[in-house]
């Protein structure tokens, strides 16, 4: 929706500039392309981010280990859980649910000024814990991860 809404702004804002009114009209134009600009390059900025951070989450033997934090032994988590990422979508997300009193660590995200505890209590609100795997992003499906969770723990694998 932002992006629709930095689109339509900027062609407008071209309008202005290639067909000024007046000349209020010439500086709002320039502003208004300036900042799709840093918008445009904000979002390319991401998107390479993106693609060479490398792995965020890694289960293993030992656990399931969020990059940048340490290993959260499967004994830790009470299921895990594959539910609709929302209302009516057919995309699932692959949630960790921790036991009560373990704090998970959030999973990394490539925004930029994106605070780490704000999303993680976020997440924990929506979702029901702050380690929520989209398989689109992670490049594998949700069924894959489970069968994964599956071999490597005893951890109850809760289709909702």
């Amino acid at each position: 929706m932002l992006a629709l809404v930095v689109l339509v702004g900027g062609i407008r804002s071209g309008a202005d500039l290639l067909w000024p009114r007046d000349r209020f009209a010439l500086v709002v134009g320039g502003i208004g392309c300036v900042g799709m600009i840093v918008v445009l390059v904000a979002l390319l900025v991401v998107a390479a981010r993106d693609r060479t951070s490398g792995w965020r989450v890694r289960l293993d033997a030992d656990g399931v280990t969020v990059r940048g934090s340490d290993t959260v032994p499967w004994c830790d988590l009470e299921a895990v859980r594959l539910r609709a990422a929302s209302r009516g979508s057919s995309q699932r997300l692959v949630v960790f649910v921790p036991r009560p009193g373990v704090v998970l660590p959030a999973v990394p995200v490539s925004l930029p000024m994106s605070r780490a505890g704000a999303r993680a209590r976020s997440w924990t609100r929506r979702f029901g814990s702050p380690i929520a795997l989209n398989p689109i992003r992670v490049g594998v499906s949700a069924d894959e991860i489970a069968a994964a969770v599956q071999r490597l723990s005893n951890v109850p694998i809760v289709r909702a």
